[in-house]
């Protein structure tokens, strides 16, 4: 049953190429400023203000495989907008926002296994909301975010989930900001302490413990949505919000604004998306909720468009840290039989081949750019994206 959902997803994504939409609304009130997680072939969303101006805890998942919304543990915690959501191999985590108190430093693990949330080890600093979030291997990076009495910050602190600890890192470059998006390794605009929007972009780079400034965005903008390399909606001030979809190209760095269609839902801020899902040649991001300023949303909608290189992936192989600066080790390879790796650039183009059954490769002298890694094995080829940062 599971391959049938597969194939029958593959044709219905590839026939609905490169535009909007319309999937079952979000069961939960309408919200802004919530947050959402994919993990376990799907997305989770949860939090943020509903239209009577309650904070919430509900959470609810979105299937990939039934195409339908289910209702999953609340937060056992107060009800919080503008917290921050990643997730880590099964788990999704949590972290601070707003509640009727004030800014938190609160940390909450969610296990789609059991479906039970647990507090975890809080960040060793002042409660925040707003921040961006953005993972790299085993570690998550809390960047930027608004502190009590509307200070904005421009910190950054690495969370271990292995070790379940927290380290602070080189603060994010340019202005203090709140409401930023956190674009693969990169934070990419926000506002600033006057409300000003920003269009400034930083990628970091955790070998270095350092940030590189990489060409702005087409427009500046806060509040809007990131997913994996696409900006989408947003505000450039409280009056003038935005639908557009923007894309960005790592090689060149380079941003494209002309490459998807907008939003149909109309100009929108404080949505949320779940990450890039690849299925073959096809790329899908889930994007919904939010407020254009006159009401809050629940609707939920998928945007799928060409990817140029075919995937495939396999659930016991898996490669990190991704994105990576020097180096990636692969898990899962085979105990047997020789194994031989092919590297591509983003043009299809073979760059490095290796036959080893080694499980450390390394890609430091590689430009910075999206890759697809080839593991050929006795049975079948299994396809991998890599990230590799400056």
């Amino acid at each position: 049953m599971r391959s049938l959902l597969t194939i029958t997803l593959l044709c219905w994504l590839r026939l609905h190429g490169q535009q909007w939409t319309q999937l079952p609304d979000f069961p939960g009130t309408p919200r802004d400023d919530a947050a959402a997680f994919t993990a376990v072939n799907g997305v989770y969303v949860g939090t943020g203000l509903d239209n009577g101006f309650q904070y919430t805890n509900d959470w609810y998942f979105f299937s990939m495989s039934e195409w339908a919304w289910s209702t999953v543990a609340s937060l056992p915690a107060s009800g919080r907008q503008y917290a921050c959501a990643f997730a880590m191999e099964e788990n999704g985590y949590l972290f601070g926002g707003v509640d009727a108190s004030g800014p938190l430093n609160e940390l909450w693990c969610y296990n789609t296994t059991t479906d039970t949330w647990t507090e975890r080890t809080p960040l060793p600093g002042q409660g925040r909301y707003a921040s961006a979030v953005f993972t790299i291997g085993d570690k998550a990076y809390v960047c930027t975010g608004m502190f009590s009495g509307g200070i904005p910050t421009n910190e950054v602190w690495e969370y271990d989930h292995v070790t379940d600890t927290w380290t602070q890192r080189a603060p994010v470059p340019g202005a203090a900001r709140h409401r930023a998006s956190a674009i693969m390794n990169m934070i990419a605009g926000g506002a600033d302490a006057d409300g000003n929007a920003l269009a400034d972009v930083h990628a970091y780079s955790p070998a270095t413990n350092t940030w590189i400034t990489q060409s702005a965005m087409p427009g500046a903008r806060y509040a809007a949505e990131a997913a994996e390399n696409l900006i989408i909606g947003g505000a450039s001030s409280p009056t003038t919000l935005h639908a557009e979809a923007w894309s960005y190209d790592t090689v060149g760095d380079t941003w494209n604004s002309n490459a998807l269609p907008p939003f149909p839902g109309g100009p929108r801020r404080g949505a949320v998306s779940a990450p890039n899902l690849y299925l073959m040649d096809v790329g899908m991001v889930f994007y919904g909720t939010g407020s254009d300023n006159q009401q809050r949303f629940n609707d939920w909608w998928t945007l799928t468009f060409p990817v140029g290189m075919g995937e495939r992936t396999s659930p016991s192989m898996v490669m990190y840290p991704n994105p990576t600066t020097d180096r990636v080790t692969i898990t899962g390879l085979p105990a047997f039989g020789k194994v031989r790796l092919r590297l591509l650039d983003n043009q299809g183009r073979e760059v490095r081949q290796w036959e080893q059954g080694a499980d450390a490769i390394e890609v430091g002298d590689l430009a910075a750019g999206h890759y697809q890694l080839i593991v050929e094995t006795l049975e079948q080829p299994v396809f991998l994206r890599l990230i590799k940062t400056p």
